[in-house]
């Protein structure tokens, strides 16, 4: 009977690191799945996502499922006619509740305001505009359609070619 050789801590960490970033590669970067295959526990599981990020081998994503909030995409550059603090805050507050913006940020420049809308659709993005357009605050508003590329808009995982280069050379 052979004896086994223990491995360096740090040799068995870079192991099991490979075999999460080769389930990660197998799954698609799908987070779901990859939980499913590893079969380790929650907190070791995000831990290894970290490691996986902190090395520059992967990206996680969280992006929207358009079956919940909708299929059309759009984007809109809001300057405001009013800068007080109160209509600030009245704008914000409006924005915050609106359900069809995805994210805003505040710019500095010819527009105040980049939403990130999502509606059910072409018609829906319409009544979206001219209910904004109207508001007392807002000066102008341009809408501008996104189109989808790819992507099927689950939580997941993006791997960049250092981890996938690195998982073949010690293949």
């Amino acid at each position: 009977m052979k004896a086994q050789r223990a491995k360096p801590a740090s040799q068995a960490a870079d192991t099991a690191l490979r075999s999460f970033l080769e389930a990660a590669v197998a799954c698609r970067g799908d987070v779901t799945l990859m939980r499913a295959r590893v079969r380790v526990a929650a907190s070791t599981f995000y831990q290894r996502l970290s490691r996986l990020r902190v090395r520059g081998w992967a990206t996680t994503i969280t992006a929207v499922n358009p079956r919940l909030t909708g299929f059309h995409e759009g984007r809109a550059l809001v300057s405001l006619s009013d800068c007080s603090p109160e209509a600030v805050a009245r704008f914000e507050a409006a924005v915050v509740q609106d359900a069809a913006v995805l994210k805003a940020d505040r710019l500095s420049g010819d527009a105040d305001y980049r939403l990130w809308l999502v509606n059910a659709g072409a018609f829906e993005a319409t009544l979206w505009l001219q209910v904004m357009r109207a508001r007392p605050e807002v000066r102008s508003c341009r809408y501008e359609t996104l189109g989808r590329l790819f992507g099927d808009e689950l939580p997941g995982l993006a791997l960049h070619d250092r981890g996938q280069v690195a998982t073949r050379r010690r293949a």
